[in-house]
């Protein structure tokens, strides 16, 4: 059985070894047509592109698409294996609900929180 100590350690250098990613999002939505466009850029460390995701989905308000574009950046980081993630949007009310200092009194924002929130597990290392 591995010393306490020894497992500690190990942990701390994988990591060390697994990169910090930034996540940026944002979105603008269409009142209109009810379609939110989404966006997401990620870097590394050293300020290097290493994925980005550009789509419509149906929405019905602009915090709405702001969830959506949060949940993406969180989806589009999970699926390739990133662990440790700054995300930064421009929404304070996303945010700040996301970080648990406003609660969600929205109905139609209260799933989409739950969704960004289940996926929150998914990460080692995470913030806003």
């Amino acid at each position: 059985m591995p010393r306490a100590d020894v497992v500690f350690l190990a942990s701390l250098f994988e990591e060390e070894a697994t990169p910090m990613i930034t996540a940026y999002f944002d979105s603008s939505f269409y009142p209109k047509n009810q379609v939110a466009g989404i966006g997401v850029w990620m870097i590394d460390s050293k300020k290097n592109k290493v994925a980005d995701l550009s789509i419509t989905l149906p929405a019905t308000s602009v915090n709405e698409a702001e969830y959506l574009a949060a949940i993406n950046a969180m989806k589009l980081a999970t699926n390739l294996k990133f662990r440790r993630v700054t995300f930064i949007g421009d929404v304070q009310l996303i945010i700040r609900q996301l970080t648990r200092e406003y609660q969600v009194h929205k109905e139609n924002l209260k799933e989409l929180w739950q969704r960004a929130v289940n996926l929150k597990d998914e990460f080692s290392h995470m913030t806003f």
